[in-house]
């Protein structure tokens, strides 16, 4: 998946989720706005940053990990366990969980 960015100035830059139209040199995008969420807003088409190589979720959290296999996380080598954070979680209290079950209990 591409991704994208309206960048309208260096220090700011708000995702894209999607072009409406473009008008010449101008785009009416669906902008993702801090304060009121996504917008559709008329902006230079120069300003629009395209990344194809970067996936829109590496885009927008530059520190994604992946905890969901063990092959893929990074933190079962840093805590020095053998297992990922998902199966850590999922291991958390298991002693002292109760059975259940959708039978009736007699």
């Amino acid at each position: 998946m591409t991704s994208a960015v309206w960048r309208p100035n260096r220090r700011e830059s708000y995702p894209v989720l999607g072009i409406e139209r473009y008008c010449g040199e101008y785009a009416d995008a669906v902008v993702d706005l801090p304060a009121t969420g996504p917008q559709l807003i008329t902006v230079p088409v120069e300003d629009i940053r395209v990344s194809p190589t970067r996936s829109i979720v590496r885009s927008l959290t530059s520190t994604f990990h992946d905890h969901s296999r063990i092959d893929r996380c990074r933190c079962a080598g840093s805590r020095g366990r053998g297992f990922s954070q998902a199966q850590a979680v999922a291991q958390t209290g298991v002693e002292s969980a109760a059975p259940v079950t959708n039978f009736p209990h007699e």
